[in-house]
């Protein structure tokens, strides 16, 4: 009787454990599930033998439950940072990379920099602690010795599934020269690098003399309007590459129709006060523009159409320094983009504003804060590139509907 009364709290404790295990044990570990259900299946321990059995088993499980998974083999990409191009350029060929190390289930060990070449001289530690930091370059495990293996980009996939279920296990980096520009994969990752862009904006903060201190919220009723026309060096590189005028070189008549369709939406969603800053390599302030044609100063401002009784617009020059621009333009409320790399990464990267994209080879269908304005072309003269019949987007209009859907999802609460 004392023996039996003696076995029935142990019953009870034994019970309640293998039920918590069965419970707990993810399913991962079948081994330890199996042992739990022979010892469920076990006749009542009536004997010392068979509690010594299920200790034994409870003590098995435990331990397949709690040992480190198996080792598995750790494979990392590597490639140079770009140099001698701009951020836009830089940007696809980083894209490329990351694109080709996620396809084949490769850590990424890279960084976004680039030095801008000689149109823009940065400073690439700058132009790295901006954009996405060291967040790009994971680091290597402190106690594996890796192997570094240079790889040609076409046979990377197949080395890499034989360096995958290679035994026994390790680490090894592929390293490949720096990637060409590419599109591809853009959209799929888009999301991916806005997380790296907003997760660093504390490093950016130090990097770049920011002019409101929040960015996000638009104080007294002023929206900004962030103006990209692209010309500057257009000219110089236009009389290399006559084939892109008809792509890269835009009429500064859309800009202004594009802008008087906005500043009359605008009035209707009761905005009266805006800054339009342009973003415009060769302008005189506040708003004197080369013109497409032969790159004659031409004033926006006077060739703008808004209820002057009702709106407030001012036109402003953007900041000379490109990371500053670059951020003033990521934090506006609108931008107008170019045919440009530049204001492209602008619409990948930054949720705040509603982007007005110019079509032109990067797309901005996969861009959920984007819509493509539709575009006129007319036949003009250039004599500035002794071009004499070119077909230049010259109007531009935007759907209503869409701007406002995006305008409300940003803006109805402030």
């Amino acid at each position: 009787m004392r023996s039996g009364f003696w076995m029935f709290p142990f019953l009870l404790v034994v019970a309640a454990a293998v039920v918590v295990l069965l419970v707990c044990v993810e399913p991962k570990h079948q081994p330890a599930k199996a042992l739990l259900r022979q010892l469920l299946q076990m006749p009542d321990p009536k004997t010392v033998e068979i509690k010594q059995q299920q200790e034994v088993l409870v003590k098995q499980a435990s331990q397949i439950i709690t040992s480190p998974p198996p080792p598995v083999n750790l494979l990392y990409l590597e490639a140079p940072a770009a140099r001698g191009v701009g951020l836009g350029h830089s940007f696809m060929q980083f894209n490329h990379f990351v694109t080709f190390a996620l396809e084949n289930n490769l850590s990424i060990r890279t960084l976004y920099q680039t030095d801008g070449g000689r149109e823009h001289d940065f400073k690439v530690e700058n132009v790295k602690n901006y954009f996405f930091g060291d967040q790009t370059m994971t680091p290597l495990p402190e106690n594996i010795n890796c192997s570094y293996k240079f790889t040609p980009i076409i046979s990377l996939p197949d080395e890499a599934l034989r360096a995958k279920n290679a035994e026994p296990s390790g680490c090894v980096v592929f390293t490949i020269r720096a990637r060409k520009p590419s599109e591809r994969g853009v959209g799929i990752h888009l999301p991916y690098y806005r997380r790296l862009f907003e997760g660093n904006e504390v490093a950016r903060r130090s990097t770049i003399k920011r002019k409101w201190e929040q960015p996000n919220s638009r104080s007294n009723n002023v929206v900004r309007v962030a103006v990209h026309m692209r010309r500057g060096d257009l000219k110089s590189f236009l009389r290399g590459h006559l084939d892109e005028t008809e792509i890269r070189l835009v009429h500064e008549n859309m800009y202004t129709s594009t802008l008087n369709q906005l500043l009359m939406k605008l009035a209707e969603l009761k905005t009266y006060h805006i800054e339009v800053r342009l973003y415009c390599e060769g302008m005189q302030p506040p708003a004197s523009v080369p013109k497409a044609s032969d790159w004659s100063l031409v004033d926006l401002s006077e060739m703008v159409i808004f209820n002057s009784a009702i709106q407030n617009v001012t036109f402003l020059p953007a900041s000379e320094d490109t990371l500053e621009a670059f951020d003033e333009m990521c934090f506006s409320d609108v931008i107008i983009t170019a045919p440009s790399g530049f204001s492209h990464l602008a619409s990948v990267l930054c949720n705040t504003p509603v982007i007005l994209g110019v079509p032109f080879r990067l797309s901005y269908d996969y861009i959920p804060n984007a819509i493509t304005l539709d575009v006129e072309r007319e036949v003009i003269t250039v004599p500035a590139l002794a071009f004499p019949n070119a077909s230049l987007t010259y109007r531009a209009s935007f759907n209503e509907t869409q701007f406002e859907m995006l305008w409300r999802e940003r803006f109805s609460s402030q």
